[in-house]
């Protein structure tokens, strides 16, 4: 791919976002957004970790937050964080394992608060979820 056609991509997919952005009422995840590809790009040319992971925690607080403003989705934004630090543990595994406990805790507790705010079935539908989790790790430690 040329030097131009990658300009030309660039342009066109920020002027995308842009349109994107004037039709949700809030601009704020754009501006993560933005940032975000900036440490990833870091990444992807130096390796270094703290950019992959400052990027991937403002990728997914741009998409959390995009998707709470534009879909009124409770809880996106702690599902998306969670989500990025699990792809950060992915793509780079450290000792410890600390990305990938915190991006479960973190979608864990974004589905527990999408379902809650979904009123007496979401409630109900979170506990027989808990439930069947339960269930599930008690069969499988008893094998």
């Amino acid at each position: 791919m040329t030097t131009l056609t990658r300009v030309l991509l660039a342009a066109a997919t920020l002027a995308a976002l842009l349109l994107l952005a004037a039709s949700v009422a809030s601009k704020a995840w754009l501006w993560l957004l933005c940032a975000a590809v900036i440490f990833l790009f870091v990444y992807a040319r130096n390796g270094i970790y703290p950019a992959l992971m400052l990027g991937a925690l403002l990728a997914g607080a741009a998409v959390g937050s995009l998707l709470e403003v534009a879909l009124r989705w409770q809880g996106a934004f702690l599902m998306s964080i969670g989500a990025a630090a699990i792809t950060v543990e992915a793509l780079e595994e450290r000792p410890g394992n600390w990305a990938f406990v915190f991006g479960v805790a973190f979608v864990g507790i974004g589905t527990a608060v999408a379902l809650v705010s979904a009123g007496t079935r979401g409630y109900l539908a979170f506990v027989l979820l808990v439930a069947g989790g339960a269930a599930a790790a008690a069969l499988r430690h008893r094998r």
